[in-house]
């Protein structure tokens, strides 16, 4: 079945008028989905809110603008519906506080919505029969027992997995622990089991902001003034993608699912609106190698994307914090075929932090201290060099974000 997916643009980022201007543009290319929301009871809008201290001016979070007017057009589609923005951020962070900082309350009441902060919610089992890794997951309750989700990512590059779009913005549906176990067990495959378990109706991609370099965070924001739309998650990131200039290969989750056949193939795709050759613009991405200080080495046993741009942007982020300087040498180990330590190296562990999933066998000799995850989050490699260098951990104990999958899911 062939996939639409609209491309407009709005000259001014920052003008409420001409953003909901190219949200309507958007929208009204974008065929089925009025007749589905004016039939809906409970419908759930479902942001990107990746900080809860950041203005939407950095290309980190949605833009409150086109929240807003995603929020006049379903409002106009079914003026009785219970209408929810609904989010819960990054694991150690406040939504609610994500909510303020945005202006959302506001939003909201002017279209009669509510805000949901899903970590609070229940989350509820949902089996995934055809998951290459996942066979349950938990999702909020919000989000389930919605008639009509709308997920509103931002187009941004991210250093695990190429680029965060909507399939990866379906994380912020889960409770904490399923966002750790998807960094343990293996992020790109999550994602794709994922998204066969939460299937949004309406997708509104926001880039009106986006993000290029070392996202999903750490990036250069790019006023692109582009919204993407559609109703097929997968096709949207696919054309979100070219318009950053990644090829499908190149955004890990959308390669895996079009493997798997589980997205519809670029030929099938019907893009309306702005031709994507008139809009594209190639965005940064995150680089490898990189310098390092003499007292740090690495080791790299061909290791993914995930684990090298993560170390890069870990030890940025602890030269930033003033932490290299006081760091003993320490080396650091990733990829598979880093797993087999030189003698010297195995004689030394207090020196060694090995990387990701890849390494966790070797961990387990007592040959380093171990970063769990694929990819690793970023935070946990940065507080292991801030261990090393004998300053407090800045989000806890490491052991709080090792979940491996059980019985329950």
């Amino acid at each position: 079945m062939k996939a639409t997916v609209s491309v407009t643009r709005t000259p001014d980022p920052r003008s409420p008028e001409l953003v909901r201007a190219a949200v309507d543009e958007a929208l009204g290319l974008v065929a089925g989905w009025r007749d589905r929301a004016a039939a809906a009871k409970r419908i759930v809008v479902k942001p990107n809110l990746t900080s809860d201290d950041v203005g939407w001016e950095t290309g980190i979070v949605t833009s409150p603008l086109v929240i807003d007017a995603v929020l006049a057009a379903l409002r106009r589609a079914n003026p009785r519906a219970e209408l929810t923005i609904a989010e819960a951020t990054a694991v150690g962070l406040d939504t609610k506080k994500a909510f303020a900082r945005l202006g959302l309350a506001e939003v909201a009441a002017r279209h009669g919505a509510g805000l949901a902060d899903l970590n609070d919610d229940e989350h509820v089992p949902v089996d995934i029969p055809g998951g290459v890794i996942l066979k349950r997951v938990r999702i909020a309750r919000t989000v389930m027992e919605a008639d009509f989700l709308v997920d509103v990512p931002v187009l941004k590059t991210h250093a695990g997995v190429g680029i965060t779009v909507a399939m990866k913005n379906l994380k912020g549906t889960m409770p904490a622990r399923e966002k750790k176990r998807f960094h343990n067990t293996g992020l790109v495959d999550c994602i794709v089991d994922l998204n066969q378990a939460v299937r949004p109706a309406l997708v509104v991609a926001d880039g009106t902001v986006a993000m290029e370099g070392d996202g999903p965070v750490g990036g250069t924001p790019v006023n692109f003034g582009v919204i993407v739309a559609g109703t097929d998650t997968a096709a949207v990131d696919l054309i979100a993608g070219r318009l950053m200039g990644f090829a499908p290969d190149e955004i890990d989750a959308l390669r895996r699912a079009l493997e798997l056949k589980l997205a519809v193939p670029e030929e099938e795709i019907e893009v309306v609106g702005e031709p994507v050759a008139a809009v594209a613009r190639p965005f940064k991405r995150a680089a490898f190698p990189f310098s390092h200080p003499d007292n740090v080495g690495i080791v790299d046993g061909k290791a993914c994307t995930g684990c090298r741009e993560g170390l890069r942007i870990a030890l940025d982020r602890a030269k930033a914090q003033e932490v290299l300087a006081v760091l003993p040498y320490v080396k650091f180990f990733m990829g598979p075929g880093a797993a087999r330590l030189s003698a010297d190296d195995a004689a030394h562990p207090e020196r060694n932090i090995l990387i990701g999933k890849c390494l966790k066998g070797a961990a387990n000799k007592d040959q380093g201290c171990w970063v769990p995850g694929c990819p690793p989050q970023i935070f946990l490699i940065t507080d292991e060099i801030r261990e090393m260098a004998g300053k407090d951990r800045l989000f806890g104990r490491k052991d709080d974000f090792i979940v491996e999958d059980d019985d329950d899911h």
